[in-house]
């Protein structure tokens, strides 16, 4: 969700991916996919991936969505100067559609509060 949301709210501010600690999956959760239609983002095709297959040095910034994803990024990449935002997002997985409606606005709501910090430093 986060990669579709930030392609649509941030646009041309950035290049964005979206990688896991465990993905799970091959596709990108029913519900999620429910979702980002309802706000006109198409994420049907998204396959999550491993964070651990990327290069997190080609990055300016990685976001966790949470404290314990960026503990597990710090520990995969121990003293590496990555630029890791860490947000407090739940992660809706395993519950109710509304959950995903939750996490969704969370998600949005942080990606408006960078897209205004990286257009003041632009």
């Amino acid at each position: 969700m986060a990669a579709g949301l930030a392609k649509k709210i941030l646009g041309n501010l950035g290049a964005f991916e979206s990688a896991g600690i465990s993905p799970g999956d091959s596709q990108a959760n029913p519900k999620a996919i429910e979702v980002m239609r309802g706000m006109g983002i198409d994420i049907g095709t998204h396959c999550p991936r491993e964070v651990s297959s990327m290069s997190l040095s080609d990055f300016d910034f990685i976001i966790a969505m949470d404290s314990s994803v960026n503990a597990e990024l710090k520990r995969l990449s121990p003293g590496q100067p990555y630029n890791i935002l860490a947000w407090d997002i739940e992660d809706p997985y395993g519950r109710e559609v509304n959950d995903y409606r939750r996490c969704a606005e969370a998600i949005k709501n942080k990606l408006s509060d960078l897209g205004n910090l990286l257009q003041e430093n632009t």
